[in-house]
């Protein structure tokens, strides 16, 4: 049976800089006997999210239905290519359930296809401050860095024996489950994942590999971010990913432009980052036995327990410029976003994008050392 290497993150470990290569490298990946379909690209423009939404009847206004009818289209158009090569973090959502295992086998194998999933895993507590920071990023988080860790212990997603493994038991699924430790980051991730397809190091010499996609900000445009997703939530403004993720980017446009991501956000301790090694460490002992053949402290070390200087901004405790600062960011772009109507809809006029851009520029300048 012809295979289809599914690539579903995990979310933060290096997926957008993935995406990114691939949807760049599609003749270097076709040069080594690998298609990857157009299908719900956008022309190649995004990965293939679309259809792993579609998949997971995740409902999506927006997604319109018969995205698979196309890419069997797209495939038979083409001879049904051996190879082909899918990405979208957005399938691994409940890949722990027998029930979706069955159908993603179904699915595919409908269309000619064996189903190879690759994966990167990293320790839970790095994983967290990730994952806070991208619900944070997107406008949709409320919650403080300790609340969401409360949370994520409970998660199954961060619960890597219940999460994973059922797919590593599973007849008719293929796992590559790659260790997001200082060994591979060190090698560099699109050489490990180009690896993963037998592409030999002198190969990898032929694809443009992009720079660093989808990084995490600092700690004051956390706070920024946090402190605007927590206003949408208090007055009840309806808004869909697309609208949050557009005025996001206003956000990170303006704290680039101020230096306010020099430093990644840092928001675990040393004694959190212990308690979620602690939590998950059975599970993690398991799952690394059987996919690695390993211990977890062979795989990753003191990088389970290590973590940066915690670097949380708080307001209240900042110096009364930094303050001033903050407060501005937050009022510029909540009045840009807020309509002033309850529950209604956001405004992004052309022209307040300008007013926005020039006002960050403005600041950036005064701030610049004469």
């Amino acid at each position: 049976m012809r295979l289809c290497t599914l690539h579903i993150g995990l979310p933060k470990s290096a997926s957008t800089s993935l995406q990114a290569m691939i949807l760049t490298n599609r003749a270097q990946l076709a040069a080594h006997g690998i298609y990857v379909p157009a299908t719900r690209t956008d022309d190649y423009r995004q990965p293939h999210r679309q259809l792993a939404w579609e998949f997971h009847d995740k409902g999506f206004a927006d997604v319109p239905p018969g995205g698979f009818k196309e890419l069997k289209a797209e495939l038979a158009s083409l001879g049904t290519p051996e190879h082909i090569l899918i990405s979208s973090e957005f399938f691994q959502t409940a890949l722990h359930r027998r029930g979706i295992l069955e159908r993603l086998c179904q699915t595919f194998a409908a269309m000619g296809y064996r189903i190879r999933l690759v994966a990167y895993i990293r320790p839970q507590a790095a994983y967290i401050n990730s994952g806070y920071t991208q619900v944070t990023k997107r406008l949709q988080n409320t919650l403080d860095i300790d609340d969401f860790i409360a949370d994520a212990l409970k998660h199954i997603r961060y619960d890597y024996e219940r999460f994973l493994l059922p797919a590593v038991r599973f007849d008719g699924i293929d796992t590559v489950y790659r260790p997001f430790n200082r060994e591979t980051l060190t090698r560099g991730i699109v050489e490990d994942f180009l690896s993963t397809f037998g592409i030999s190091s002198e190969s990898m010499a032929e694809f443009n590999i992009p720079s660093a996609r989808n990084v995490s900000p600092g700690p004051k445009t956390v706070a920024a971010l946090l402190r605007i997703g927590r206003k949408i939530a208090k007055q009840g403004i309806v808004a869909n990913l697309p609208h949050r993720i557009k005025a996001s980017g206003l956000i990170l446009e303006m704290s680039d432009l101020l230096g306010w991501n020099l430093t990644k956000y840092a928001g675990i301790t040393v004694n959190q980052a212990q308690l979620i090694q602690d939590r998950f460490a059975p599970g993690n002992d398991a799952f690394a036995a059987i996919v690695w053949n390993r211990s977890w402290a062979d795989v990753f070390g003191e990088e389970s327990v290590s973590v940066p200087p915690f670097n949380v901004f708080q307001r209240d405790s900042a110096s009364p410029q930094d303050r001033s600062e903050f407060d501005e960011v937050v009022e510029l772009v909540w009045q840009l976003l807020y309509s002033g109507r309850r529950a209604t809809v956001w405004h992004f006029f052309k022209k307040h994008s300008i007013i926005f851009k020039k006002k960050c520029r403005m600041r950036a300048n005064n701030k610049a050392p004469t």
